[in-house]
């Protein structure tokens, strides 16, 4: 599905941040793959200790230092298949910052605006989540994770792999602070 133009051309869904994020990603890299329970079938969304990741990963803190915020919680983003339903997260901020930890650089985030509300269903460790229909669906914008990014997570939005580059593995930081004002900076 190709993206078009958006209808509602005021609305920035993400932007590339200007944060140190090489360091981190390649030590986050190293810690998800050393837990077993990372790469585990079932849900995506892999919720972690941030405080165990804090402090075995400093270079998280070190990243976000020029953002001033404090860290609400830390998870991996999963994918073994080419792509994950159009969806919105269950979050009560409405952005948050991803960075690519591995295989990210074949994969693109899709951005939708619906004809059709949600449907609710479980994901496989209980937790509901909102799925869209495709067929309701219009892609509206697009990006490659290949730096850090801050995106509207709670906007229709699905991760589609290109080839079989799996698994595929992002960081999503939660944050106390908002930070929707940077997208329209």
């Amino acid at each position: 599905m190709q993206c078009v133009k958006p209808i509602n051309t005021q609305m920035k869904y993400w932007k590339y941040l200007d944060l140190n994020w090489r360091p981190a990603s390649l030590r986050l890299r190293e810690y998800a793959l050393s837990r077993p329970e990372v790469l585990e079938p079932g849900s995506y969304f892999k919720l972690q200790d941030h405080a165990d990741i804090v402090n075995h990963v400093p270079e998280v803190v070190e990243m976000l230092e020029p953002l001033k915020i404090d860290i609400r919680f830390i998870a991996f983003f999963v994918q073994l298949t080419n792509n994950c339903n159009i969806h919105v997260d269950q979050d009560s901020q409405y952005t948050r910052i991803n960075i690519p930890i591995l295989n990210c650089e074949h994969s693109e985030t899709k951005f939708f605006t619906s004809s059709k509300g949600p449907v609710r269903a479980l994901e496989a460790s209980g937790v509901p989540y909102y799925y869209y229909e495709p067929e309701y669906c219009t892609c509206v914008s697009s990006y490659k994770l290949d730096g850090a990014i801050l995106l509207r997570v709670r906007e229709p939005h699905q991760v589609v792999i290109h080839g079989d580059h799996y698994p595929r593995i992002s960081c999503s930081i939660g944050y106390k602070q908002d930070l929707t004002h940077l997208l329209d900076e």
